[in-house]
């Protein structure tokens, strides 16, 4: 039960007291409006607000005395998702699974599942991802899937109040490759509220006006992208640099002009119509329980969209562009709004490995606070300065990113010189500093999530990226304790250090609107025998570069438990 506290007795005449008092003559009203501007016969003492004050008239008084029920006024309905079971359906002696398992692999679902027996609460956690290749193949697709997913969520409203009742919480996000749904909370009733979400999905009624409503709401936030924070900017233009497949905002703002009701409505049945569905489902839920949502799920998307799978191919990730050896480009973009500069700095390293993994996240680890201290503290370059990893599309490497007032060539210079340093500092480091590292990483990777939700997002996380490897923490802290002073130094000579035969950079420059223009800048730069190639025709950028591989499970673990699933 959820109250804000406890009601000890029950005080009839006390309540009748207050809902005595809730009349029209008793009441104050009060309104705030523009229009109201040299309409106002006060002045408040402290903050000079103007505003007036005055009676309400007896007729008024009266009117509202007589005005009788409003039919719209009355008492909810029953709650039906608040739970009445709380059994814990796992026992400790049970011999569960330690991680996911699979339920189900077809052409049409691909269904994780892991019963907790470690948290023992009556609670559970379902990701779905409701994937298909339509939403991201143009940048009309794009905003189209964002219109639905606003229609949907702005539909689901009246289910939300209810669901925080009862202590059951959803959220649907669109990402590149489809709808993403979360729901996580107490167990009993999260059928009931995934139902309702999976036919309002299904069969969502579309009205001229909230789609008008929700159109305009989309090209607002687009447009406010323009004024973001510059190292927002540098993030979004590093993945659009780097993916096979990705969109500007102008020209998924462009693509919204043109799109109507009619053509939202042409485009759900091609969406809906043809999917692919990968879920995981964990905590106080039985195997036959996790296939009843599923079946619930794969019924309603039949019997309503007329739903097919995805053929093989259309199942494919978008992967990632791979740089070439001895690789230094700067792509630059002018900032309208903001005087500060950004520089985003990525040095790709490898696609995703054990060994490869621990390397980078040691040497990360090591330089981070030396990094911080010495860009921003001593040198003072900017408020915002960060160095770590990013992983994307099963390819990672390490990045820099700095907000500044100052010119980003300078910033790329600085972070340049700190970098160089950084070997002397790890060769300095005595046997107990860097056992000391490699310890601090090993503990933070078999730390045990403290929630149930905290496990299922991890697991999630592997489900999304294609690697499955549910025993990472495990596998990568035996890796680390292999790993040798001299590993991470010929990690930095191999694909970081400024000779790395291996090395592969690519900076993305946001310009504050007071610098020079980015070709005027181009041009300074390109005078110098040392300089980096500047990416001036994206598509000539993009179709020159090979790409990395689709990703490879880093184990077995998957074809072992496709096995078992065919058992």
């Amino acid at each position: 039960m959820y109250a804000p506290y406890k009601m000890k007795e029950f005080d009839r005449d006390l309540i009748q007291m207050i809902v005595d008092k809730l009349c029209p003559s008793n009441v104050h009203v009060k309104r705030t409006s523009k229009s109201f501007k040299g309409k106002t016969n006060h002045v408040e003492k402290w903050y000079k607000t103007e505003y007036n004050l005055y009676d309400i008239s007896p007729e008024k008084i009266k009117a509202w005395e007589e005005c009788g029920l409003n039919e719209e006024l009355k008492m909810p309905t029953p709650n039906e998702l608040i739970p009445t079971e709380f059994d814990i359906k796992a026992k400790p002696e049970d011999e569960l699974s330690d991680v996911p398992e699979m339920l189900l692999d077809n052409n049409l679902f691909r269904v994780w599942f892991k019963q907790d027996k470690k948290f023992c609460l009556p609670k559970a956690c379902i990701n779905i991802e409701f994937s298909s290749p339509i939403t991201s193949i143009h940048p009309r697709h794009c905003a189209l899937g964002d219109i639905y997913l606003h229609l949907l969520k702005d539909s689901l409203t009246e289910f939300t109040y209810d669901a925080e009742l009862a202590g059951i919480s959803y959220r649907t996000d669109l990402h590149f490759h489809g709808i993403h749904l979360k729901i996580k909370g107490y167990n009993s009733k999260q059928i009931v509220l995934l139902r309702k979400i999976v036919e309002r999905m299904v069969t969502l009624e579309l009205t001229e006006d909230r789609f008008n409503v929700v159109k305009e709401r989309i090209k607002r936030d687009l447009k406010n992208f323009e004024a973001a924070q510059p190292h927002s900017h540098a993030m979004f233009y590093m993945s659009y640099l780097l993916s096979e497949h990705a969109w500007e905002k102008s020209e998924i703002l462009d693509a919204l002009t043109d799109i109507s009701l009619e053509k939202l409505r042409q485009f759900l049945p091609d969406f809906l119509g043809q999917m692919y569905i990968e879920c995981l489902i964990a905590g106080n839920v039985t195997k036959e329980e996790a296939m009843g949502i599923v079946n619930m799920v794969e019924n309603m998307m039949k019997d309503n969209a007329k739903t097919k799978p995805l053929l093989p191919i259309q199942r494919i990730r978008s992967r990632e562009i791979q740089l070439p050896d001895g690789a230094c480009y700067v792509f630059q973009r002018k900032h309208a709004v903001q005087s500060n500069s950004s520089i985003e700095i990525y040095f790709q390293t490898e696609m995703q490995c054990t060994r490869s993994n621990v390397l980078l996240e040691l040497f990360a680890q090591m330089i981070s606070d030396k990094c911080f201290d010495q860009l921003r503290t001593q040198e003072q370059l900017g408020y915002v300065v960060f160095s770590g990893i990013r992983r994307a599309n099963s390819v990672q490497g390490l990045r820099f990113i700095i907000q500044s007032e100052k010119d980003p060539k300078i910033l790329d210079e600085r972070i340049e010189a700190f970098l160089k340093t950084t070997k002397e500092m790890i060769e300095n480091f005595s046997e107990k500093e860097f056992e000391n590292h490699v310890n601090a990483l090993i503990m933070k990777k078999l730390e045990e999530p403290k929630k149930l939700v905290d496990e299922c997002r991890k697991y999630w996380q592997e489900i999304m990226s294609k690697q499955y490897n549910f025993r990472r923490p495990t596998i990568e802290a035996d890796e680390l304790r292999k790993i040798k002073k001299g590993d991470i130094l010929r990690f930095y000579e191999s694909l970081l250090s400024s000779s790395a035969p291996h090395r592969h950079k690519i900076s993305v420059y946001i310009l504050g609107n007071g610098l020079p223009t980015e070709r005027k800048l181009a041009e300074k730069e390109e005078e110098k025998e040392d300089a980096p190639t500047f990416i001036t025709d994206l598509l000539q950028f993009k179709s020159s570069l090979p790409l990395f591989p689709v990703s490879k499970y880093d184990t077995g673990l998957h074809l072992e438990l496709k096995a078992k699933a065919k058992l």
